[in-house]
């Protein structure tokens, strides 16, 4: 999974996530994750949570007023359910 990775991050004060989606050719910022565990290499759906008893979703702490996106930018309020969502999480 993504521990290894979400352990290294306390080290630093902030982290833009960035998604990739195959449908789409704009940037999408991440600013929401779901407490579901990514699935694995053969496509495998997770059901497991990240975090046992954590709440559903975790939202960004960004001002998100204050960052200013462009025409081909724009928030994204879901990381997927593949390991984008696990790391955010």
């Amino acid at each position: 999974g993504a521990g290894v990775a979400a352990a290294r991050l306390d080290a630093y004060a902030a982290v833009v996530h960035l998604g990739l989606e195959d449908a789409t050719t704009d940037l999408r910022v991440e600013v929401a994750a779901h407490n579901i565990r990514g699935g694995d290499a053969t496509g495998t759906c997770a059901t497991r949570p990240v975090v046992a008893d954590g709440p559903c979703a975790l939202a960004t702490t960004a001002p998100l007023g204050r960052v200013a996106l462009r025409g081909d930018e724009h928030w994204s309020t879901s990381a997927g359910t593949f390991f984008c969502n696990e790391a955010y999480y």
